[in-house]
């Protein structure tokens, strides 16, 4: 459409000469060009026309000839039935004597009249004497089977053409009478053979040729001339079954000729044979070559003429058009003060007087114009001052602000972004303005169902939009962000663009993260430090009795028993209380690189007696190229010895212990799981509550403190229940601390 529009822009921009002289040219181009073909084409089919015509008059002579060829044979045979002594030769069935008195006029017709059989037949029609074949005889006629068959029926004669061994024949038969009975039959064949053809051909000066029909294709048997067609493969398209005659003007494989393809007919009315005429087509063509050029170079001296015509009389009609232009410029150049020359009274006087009115209201308008310029200068001075200094304003204000202020288009283009992106994401404002997709894969990538968020509502539903999401930083920080987003809608209710700001609120997530798990560890102090102070000194009185009342009681004496397992309970409330007060010993980092990979190997080596005494194997899988973090390596990895014994106690036998390690979000994140007997969520709740394990030499009273190294080191640590005996730990470790 667009280049339509260009094209129709292109034409109307050409000289008004050219508009008049193309339309004239084009007609009288296309008018002499029309007529010429019309009567090319005229000639050529009056020309094709009388070829047909004489092609079915050749046919139809043809036909003819067939026909008097038959009379000519009935005429012979009823000549040899006329004979007195043909009838009583044949009724005494003396068939050498008949063939020794027939002879010598068989021979003078052979050679005379082209006679190429003749044959006698007695009743009922068995072959009694073939001149051409003198053995054959005493046999049901075959090739004049039909012929003989209607003399025998009664018929005063009977001609036939029909396909012998000897080629195409056609004749006649006459019946034999002697004392009023018939005796017999006569009968005289003609062969259509070269002979024939030649005489056909020269007679009529055409190429004639002979196919019979095998197998639904034409054969060719005979032929006249050197220009009759010697295969018809290529034009013959009816397989044998034609019933009319077929013509074809120059066709494919022979342009130079006139083909009629006819059937030939036996008795039956079966086509037997076909009959192929063709002219030569060379002098026609030439005539007709010799008209075309004649008739197009006619033409062409027509359109020469009538273009040269057309052309003075159009650039008579454009001069005094030139002259106005001409005149006009001048006048806008300014080297012509006075009005157009008025030099006639048609319809280009009236058109130039209508110019002078137009250019003397022009020149009172410039007087105006230039009036109203000089004040519209000043008014524009005046406002462009403004407001550059109101966009200077609102551009410091915007730069300036902590937020990244943005405008997008609904194709997904950054219209506009403030510096605050490149020093907070550190992209910079080209990167967002040159792609389109930089909302999209840079904002967006960690978070693809905000973009779609933010997109619905805003641009489909015209709506605020406020969403917390994350943000990869160009340097591979992961930062968290509140975006709010506003649409702006046109006249129609569309949206044009959505304004938007980001406030980077990554520091305070972190804040909030920490605030929370220092919660949790004084929360989990106070707890210790409650028990311990309460449980202490009751239990170091209870323990103290126990032993005494233990070491009094001789060893025969059956409630000693009962002492000892109040001794050994009471030892297990001491190592509780022991455990509860290292929650809230205070201790301090000792920090340096520490790769967590190595901590975990470490770790797992220092538990491999107890490993074997459980008969469990710990499989791990640890992520290469993890990064360093800021840790005290010595207590860290006791926090971590800690939490791994717990699984390997609370692990049935023969079960795998996994432990993997991996980089997600800038955290190095250690992953422990385990199967268990039995955990409640209840028992989850509790995990890093001080408790008492049942039996003493399993005892792991050191999970408070692990978790509280843990949150020391700015890491997190949570617990999953798969199904219902498989836990999950997880622990996180930022590698930039906090």
């Amino acid at each position: 459409m667009k280049n339509l529009h260009n094209i129709i822009h292109g034409i109307g921009g050409i000289s008004l000469k050219l508009k008049l002289l193309i339309p004239f040219l084009f007609f009288a181009f296309a008018s002499t060009t029309i007529l010429t073909i019309i009567s090319l084409t005229s000639q050529q089919n009056l020309i094709k026309k009388e070829e047909r015509n004489l092609l079915l008059q050749h046919y139809r002579l043809f036909l003819d000839r067939l026909d008097q060829k038959q009379a000519q044979a009935i005429s012979i045979a009823s000549s040899f039935a006329d004979i007195p002594d043909t009838g009583r030769l044949l009724a005494e069935d003396d068939r050498v004597a008949l063939q020794n008195y027939i002879t010598p006029i068989y021979q003078n017709l052979k050679n005379n009249q082209g006679v190429s059989q003749l044959y006698f037949h007695r009743p009922p029609g068995i072959s009694f004497l073939r001149l051409l074949n003198s053995e054959e005889h005493g046999k049901t006629a075959g090739l004049d089977k039909k012929s003989v068959s209607e003399i025998f029926s009664g018929a005063e004669n009977s001609v036939c053409l029909e396909m012998g061994k000897a080629g195409l024949v056609t004749g006649g038969a006459e019946p034999v009478y002697y004392n009023g009975k018939i005796a017999g039959s006569v009968g005289v064949l003609f062969t259509l053979g070269k002979p024939f053809i030649d005489d056909y051909s020269s007679r009529w000066k055409i190429n004639a040729a002979i196919y019979t029909i095998a197998g639904g294709k034409p054969e060719r048997i005979t032929a006249a001339g050197g220009h009759s067609l010697e295969n018809i493969s290529g034009i013959y398209k009816e397989n044998g079954n034609i019933r009319e005659p077929d013509i074809m003007i120059s066709p494919e494989k022979h342009p130079d000729m006139s083909v009629l393809i006819g059937p030939v007919e036996n008795c039956f009315g079966e086509v037997v044979a076909l009959i192929v005429l063709n002219s030569d087509r060379t002098p026609t063509l030439k005539r007709l070559a010799g008209n075309r050029n004649l008739m197009v170079s006619a033409g062409i001296a027509v359109i020469l003429i009538s273009f040269l015509f057309i052309y003075l009389v159009i650039d008579l009609f454009i001069k005094p058009i030139k002259e106005i232009v001409a005149e006009a410029r001048e006048i806008a150049s300014g080297k012509r003060e006075n009005g157009l020359d008025v030099k006639s009274s048609d319809e280009v006087g009236s058109l130039t007087t209508t110019l002078n009115t137009m250019i003397e209201a022009l020149k009172n308008r410039r007087i105006e114009i230039e009036d109203y310029a000089r004040t519209l200068e000043r008014s524009v001075d005046e406002r462009t001052s403004e407001l550059l200094e109101s966009e200077e304003k609102y551009r410091t204000m915007v730069e300036n602000v902590p937020l990244v202020v943005y405008r997008i288009l609904k194709d997904g283009t950054t219209e506009f972004v403030n510096s605050y992106l490149t020093e907070n994401i550190g992209y910079t404002v080209e990167e967002a303005l040159d792609n389109k997709r930089f909302w999209r894969d840079k904002i967006a990538g960690e978070a693809p169902e905000a973009f779609k968020t933010v997109w619905n509502t805003c641009f489909i539903k015209g709506e605020e939009c406020r969403l917390d999401h994350k943000v990869r930083a160009k340097d591979g920080r992961l930062l968290r962000f509140i975006t709010h987003s506003i649409p702006t809608t046109d006249e129609n209710g569309e949206v044009k663009w959505v304004d938007g700001f980001m406030l980077d609120i990554t520091e305070l997530k972190r804040l909030e993260e920490r605030a929370i798990q220092t919660e949790e560890v004084r929360t989990l102090g106070e707890i210790s430090a409650r028990m311990a102070h309460e449980i202490r000194n009751p239990l170091s009185i209870a323990g103290g009795f126990a032993r005494r009342l233990r070491d009094a009681m001789k060893d025969d004496d059956p409630n000693k028993r009962l002492s000892i397992i109040i001794v050994e309970e009471v030892a297990k409330l001491e190592i509780f209380v022991t455990g509860l007060l290292s929650t809230i010993t205070p201790f301090e980092l000792t920090l340096s690189k520490v790769s967590i990979n190595e901590l975990i190997l470490e770790s797992i080596a220092e538990l491999d007696r107890l490993l074997e005494s459980r008969n469990l194997e710990i499989v791990s899988d640890l992520e290469s190229n993890i990064p360093d973090i800021e840790a005290d390596h010595k207590i860290l990895c006791q926090a971590v010895i800690n939490i791994i014994k717990h699984s390997i106690i609370s692990s049935p036998q023969n079960e795998n212990i996994s432990v993997s390690t991996a980089f997600r979000d800038d955290d190095v994140v250690i992953t422990i799981t385990n199967a268990f007997k039995h955990m409640s969520n209840a028992d989850i709740e509790q995990f890093f509550f001080p408790h008492i394990e049942q039996k003493l030499e399993e005892s792991v009273l050191d999970l408070p403190l692990s978790k509280i190294i843990i949150h020391r080191h700015g890491g997190k640590i949570n617990l999953i229940k798969i199904g219902e005996n498989i836990l999950k730990i997880i622990i996180s470790f930022p590698v930039r601390p906090a």
